[in-house]
């Protein structure tokens, strides 16, 4: 049973969004990359990125899927979908995909919780993200490990957000490699009782990252 709120989603001395903290799970605290590719990871952000603003009901998903924000919610996200009504979640995710790692990572680096370097590599460069705090950030995964050994008792909707994203790309596969089965048996339950905004968005995901599997590269 998912709560409104959730004492651990912090990192330091600050609250994590779901977006954030999948950015943190799915990096490797060793190597300071992401353990998905470039194209996954910033799909998998932009829907944690609507997740947020489904979470906080800052904006709803109406029957044709598409999303409608609330009349009294002000945060640039949602006044950017309210100039542009009739998208669907599908068009939002892949529009929010273009900036999404960029955005996530910023925020990150500006809490102090990760520091991006970028250094050449034989005339490219390549992109790090050291974490401040390497313990905090493996503490990420653990943590989803302890919420679905404890079914579910203390998630929040972020939580569950953050659970369904994370499967989609496949993330809990590595997350959840030593566990015992009826672990994922609970993450599997998961997809069936979220909420169905949140289920809605991850099927819409799940569809983009198969497409973007069978996309000829440049």
């Amino acid at each position: 049973m998912a709560t409104q709120a959730a004492t651990t989603r912090t990192a330091g001395e600050h609250e994590l969004s779901v977006a954030d903290d999948l950015f943190l799970v799915a990096l490797d605290d060793r190597t300071g990359r992401h353990v998905l590719d470039d194209g996954v990871l910033a799909l998998g952000l932009a829907a944690a990125l609507v997740a947020d603003l489904l979470v906080d009901r800052a904006v709803v998903v109406d029957a044709r899927h598409r999303l409608v924000p609330g009349d009294l919610t002000r945060h640039r996200l949602v006044d950017l979908i309210r100039t542009q009504p009739g998208y669907d979640l599908r068009t939002w995710v892949v529009y929010l995909a273009r900036q999404a790692t960029k955005l996530v990572a910023g925020r990150l680096d500006q809490h102090q919780i990760m520091i991006r370097k970028r250094r050449g590599v034989f005339g490219g460069v390549r992109v790090r993200y050291e974490p401040v705090d390497a313990n905090a950030v493996a503490g990420r995964s653990v943590r989803l490990v302890q919420l679905l050994k404890s079914h579910l008792h203390d998630a929040s909707h972020r939580d569950e957000a953050l659970l369904l994203i994370a499967r989609t790309l496949r993330l809990t596969d590595r997350v959840l490699r030593d566990s015992p089965p009826w672990v994922r048996t609970e993450l599997d339950l998961l997809s069936a009782t979220a909420l169905p905004e949140l289920r809605v968005l991850a099927e819409v995901l799940g569809g983009l990252v198969a497409a973007l599997a069978v996309t000829p590269r440049r």
